[in-house]
């Protein structure tokens, strides 16, 4: 997986999840940008950071588990020479 394809995951997962959110408990993961003089701006807080990161470890670990099995079958089966 590239690493724009990961931040692309990731961004849709972490939304999808603020969705099921109420908007008490999101702001405990994002929270007004006061550096921006835009008005919609946000960021994330530290939970809401450490959430994204979380993420991002987990499709690490698997994406590359499965592309070093999938190569390991790949240069042992009978049918390679």
């Amino acid at each position: 997986m590239t690493d724009e394809k990961k931040k692309m995951v990731v961004k849709e997962i972490y939304s999808k999840f603020m969705d099921f959110l109420d908007d008490s408990t999101v702001k405990e993961f994002i929270e007004d940008d006061p550096d921006t003089k835009n008005p919609h701006a946000t960021r994330n807080t530290v939970k809401g950071y450490e959430l994204y990161s979380m993420i991002e470890l987990i499709l690490d670990k698997h994406f590359v588990e499965v592309e070093w099995k999938a190569e390991r079958t790949k240069l042992w089966t009978p049918w390679t020479k």
